[in-house]
């Protein structure tokens, strides 16, 4: 087989295209920032070549990159040491020692689930899930300052039952999803059954962020759906999974590790949307909706990725607040380079910090260039933990300021959960932790349906009024960028001034 025949398989199944030309190109079929990562991945894994990311937007054909993948040179043998702990889980355990008992990391999973449940073989499912997952049953108590991960025997834990009002249940699922966990004692996943009638339940379960993460999300649910099937006779019990702590990343090489620092220093360690400050700040917030639907087309249409055209108008909306044209905000990155890592229930998502110069008065689409074009290069270094950079930049921390970035954007392309249960009608619902990671964090989803997005805040800097002010200005700017991306930013200020006047 061909490199241009492999390249296209891998194609075919990260697109969903069956047939695939020479001539295609991989963004026109559908291919974002995020395939474009798994893409390497697997390259990197089918040919044992290095494949940056930035090749696969300069190649952008089938032809180009196959070709260009046959010019690589090949990579020497891997080999990967099994690691108890990634740096990433460090980072949430410090993080959830430091809450102030509003942790933004807690990650609701919950269903409404409709139809004659059997209870007996849902908790049996749960504590199946529990079991062949090792990461799921792992505490961190504290040693010398520092976490050290024990994995409990699989029937620690605990399905719990509760009787519930349905006209209370939203009260009671928000209460679930804001309950800190304490990740020296306990595990880092619940789960409760509430029900309200005989053919009435919900299922909460909430899961801590040094457990997993969104991409999780759906594959926990799926295990839970098989092994469901499985306790109730209609289906075989899954294969054994894959173990987080034998797909932890590695270590990151010093080269990226100073490509970083590079890449930042210098850069405004507060940018943020005003606000007055507090000695120490608490992670306790609060949400709105994002109006995005209706500009979801215009958005599509700017000649850039719909991260990008959001990112601009995010980026130049805080750079006016800010009075600064050196703008760095937060993004998430998936974490998941090793294609072995696609099918495990874990934490490998990171955050990386765009950092864009607006000086100069560019047009729209030159800020929509220079976004894609920074985010390129942090995708091609992704393994750096956000806190090593912070570290290693120096500097003394202020507690009344996130590190480096207050402000985040991220840009969900995977499908939401879609959960089935044999026999039942199951339905997801959406449950708001009470948490905020940054003072301003912009969360869309881009799935190919309308654009979807909220606001999340800190309740300790803004109020509601504020955020919905803010939510309603973005979107009013990423109608002028899109629709105008010639414009300069200057003009599409004094517009976005004469609208609220």
């Amino acid at each position: 087989m061909t490199v241009r025949d492999a390249l296209g398989e891998i194609w075919a199944d990260l697109l969903g295209v069956a047939e695939i030309g020479a001539e295609a190109d991989f963004f026109d079929l559908g291919g974002h920032s995020v395939t474009a990562t798994r893409l390497t991945a697997r390259v990197r894994q089918r040919f044992n070549v290095s494949l940056p990311v930035r090749a696969v937007f300069d190649h952008r054909t089938l032809s180009e990159l196959a070709d260009r993948i046959d010019s690589s040179p090949v990579l020497p043998p891997e080999r990967r040491p099994q690691r108890a702990m990634s740096d990433i889980q460090r980072l949430q355990w410090f993080a959830e020692t430091l809450s102030d008992g509003h942790s933004p990391y807690t990650i609701p999973l919950t269903l409404r689930i409709r139809g004659r449940l059997d209870t007996a073989a849902l908790r049996r499912a749960l504590r199946d899930v529990v079991a062949r997952h090792e990461v799921l049953r792992t505490r961190f108590p504290e040693r010398d300052g520092l976490p050290v991960p024990e994995v409990d025997p699989a029937d620690r834990f605990v399905v719990g039952m509760v009787r519930g009002s349905a006209d209370k249940i939203d009260g009671w699922l928000r209460t679930q999803a804001r309950l800190p966990f304490r990740l020296g004692v306990e595990l880092p996943i619940r789960a409760t059954i509430c029900r309200f009638a005989a053919d009435d339940h919900v299922l909460s379960v909430v899961l801590h962020h040094i457990a997993g993460d969104g991409w999780s999300r759906p594959l926990l649910l799926d295990d839970l759906a098989a092994l469901y099937a499985f306790h109730r006779g209609h289906g075989p019990a899954p294969a054994p999974p894959r173990q987080y702590t034998e797909v932890i990343p590695d270590d990151p090489g010093e080269a990226d590790v100073r490509w970083w620092v590079d890449r930042l220093r210098g850069a405004p360690n507060r940018t943020t949307f005003g606000g007055v400050r507090p000695a120490t700040l608490s992670d306790a917030g609060d949400s709105v909706d994002l109006p995005v639907e209706a500009l979801s087309d215009r958005v599509r249409a700017a000649g850039a990725t719909p991260y990008a055209v959001v990112m601009g108008a995010l980026i130049t909306l805080l750079s006016w607040a800010a009075d600064e044209t050196d703008v760095v905000v937060a993004t998430s990155v998936a974490g998941r380079d090793n294609p072995d890592a696609e099918s495990v229930i874990g934490c490998f998502i990171n955050t990386v910090a765009i950092r864009v110069d607006v000086a100069g008065d560019p047009t729209a689409r030159q800020v929509f260039e220079a976004v894609a074009s920074s985010t390129v290069d942090a995708l091609d270094h992704p393994g750096v933990s956000f806190d090593r950079i912070v570290r290693e930049l120096g500097g003394e921390r202020d507690p009344a300021y996130r590190p480096l970035c207050q402000v985040m954007l991220t840009m969900h392309n995977e499908p939401g959960p879609r959960p089935t249960l044999a026999e039942l009608d199951a339905e997801w619902v959406e449950v708001d932790n009470g948490g905020a990671k940054c003072d301003v964090f912009v969360d869309l989803i881009d799935d190919g349906g309308p654009l979807r997005g909220q606001l999340t805040y800190r309740t300790q800097l803004y109020d509601k009024a504020f955020a919905t002010d803010l939510a309603t200005r973005l979107c009013a700017l990423l109608d002028l960028m899109a629709t105008e991306p010639n414009t300069r930013l200057s003009a599409l200020r004094r517009r976005l001034e004469d609208s609220d006047a």
